[in-house]
């Protein structure tokens, strides 16, 4: 029983830790980069039709937003349109405060 809390604490210790942790700026710098070097590419490939090419980088560059926007969401898990529920990890942490009390009471009620 001890051995499952502290693997519990454990694990919440991770969880704690993967919160603070996030895409680092210069990811995001070369995200952007190579986006925008891929919309320049599009742009310059020649395609024939004015109106084509058009609706091509247009399209191309909202995949590439679209991208981006969901791994910055991701990101952050407990916040935005994505939220995970923190409901969960609370109705844990209640059974996880219950668990001394419960051990306790079997110690003394035992012979």
């Amino acid at each position: 029983m001890l051995q499952l809390i502290s693997d519990v604490r454990d694990q919440r210790q991770l969880r704690l830790f993967q919160l603070k942790t996030n895409v680092p700026a210069f990811l995001w710098g070369l995200l952007i980069a190579f986006s925008s070097v891929l919309t320049i590419f599009i742009v310059l490939s020649g395609v024939g039709h004015s109106v084509v090419q058009s609706l091509l980088v247009g399209v191309f560059a909202a995949f590439l937003v679209a991208i981006m926007l969901t791994i910055h969401m991701l990101d952050f898990p407990f916040e935005g349109s994505i939220r995970v529920s923190s409901e969960p990890l609370r109705t844990a942490q209640s059974h996880i405060d219950d668990i001394p009390l419960i051990y306790s009471a079997e110690r003394r009620s035992s012979p």
